[in-house]
């Protein structure tokens, strides 16, 4: 019997059923808890598009636990995690705007070298890791 409860961690693993069940049971939270549509305050000159990507994640593997400004630069903070407690993923995030630069930090947003690089996020983690990044976009 261990061996069918392996099989069907790895199962679990390889089609993303935790991220799934985290899109369905997480409600997306907006400022100061209100819908998102809610602040109508001024017309805008400008027309957005009705929908907007600014990154994209494969939907298996890693998932997006944070993703918020610095709280001392003008980057974007954005932290992903490995819900799998027996099983490495890999992480690739891509962006629609350029990464100038991709450093990853501590959970206090402090960064760990001054080491960049431009290619963004990707990338191992191992069972259970948490890891931060700090990126400047163009």
């Amino acid at each position: 019997m261990p061996i069918q409860l392996i099989q069907l961690q790895r199962i679990a693993a390889e089609r993303g059923l935790a991220q799934q069940a985290r899109s369905w049971l997480t409600p997306i939270q907006c400022y100061n808890k209100i819908p998102w549509d809610a602040m109508k305050l001024n017309k805008a000159g400008v027309t957005s598009p009705t929908s907007f990507s600014l990154l994209s994640m494969s939907p298996v593997g890693c998932q997006l636990s944070a993703l918020k400004k610095s709280e001392d630069r003008d980057e974007l903070i954005l932290r992903l995690y490995n819900p799998s407690e027996s099983i490495g993923s890999e992480a690739a995030v891509s962006f629609s705007r350029e990464v100038v630069q991709c450093r990853e930090t501590g959970m206090d947003e402090v960064p760990y070298s001054e080491q960049a690089n431009s290619q963004g996020i990707a990338g191992v983690f191992r069972p259970g890791q948490s890891r931060t990044f700090s990126l400047k976009l163009k």
